[in-house]
C-alpha cells in the first residue's frame, strides 16, 4: 500500500507538468495566430481559474481573523495566477517576434 501511495506521489506532480508543458505549447501556438484574441484565451481561462480558487478558499480556513482571511485570498490570488503569468509572457514574446517579422517583411517588399 505504501508503494501505491508513493508511485502516486511522484507520477501527480509528472502528469500535471506535461499537462502545463503541453498548454504552453498551446499558448504558443495561439500567440502566433494573426488576431489577437486567440493567444489571450489561455490566460483569461486561467485568470478566472485563479479568481474562483481564490474566493473559494477561505471557506477551508479555521481563522475568523478578517486580516488572516484577506492576507490567504491574496496569497492564493497571486500564486494562483503564476500559469497566467507565463501564459501573458509566452504570449507578449511571440506577438512581439511575430511584429517584427512581418515589420522585416514588409521592409523586404518596399526594398524590391
Amino acid at each position: 500500500m505504501a508503494v501505491m501511495a508513493g508511485t502516486i506521489v511522484l507520477l501527480v506532480p509528472l502528469v500535471l507538468g506535461a499537462v502545463f508543458v503541453g498548454l504552453c505549447f498551446l499558448e504558443r501556438m495561439l500567440a502566433r495566430k494573426k488576431a489577437w484574441w486567440p493567444g489571450l484565451i489561455l490566460p483569461g481561462l486561467s485568470l478566472l481559474w485563479a479568481l474562483f480558487s481564490s474566493l473559494n478558499y477561505p471557506q477551508s480556513t479555521t481563522s475568523t481573523d478578517p486580516l488572516v482571511i484577506a492576507a490567504s485570498i491574496g496569497m492564493n490570488f497571486l500564486l494562483g495566477n503564476l500559469p497566467t503569468y507565463v501564459f501573458l509572457l509566452i504570449y507578449g514574446v511571440v506577438r512581439s517576434k511575430s511584429r517584427k517579422q512581418r515589420e522585416l517583411e514588409k521592409m523586404n517588399l518596399q526594398d524590391l
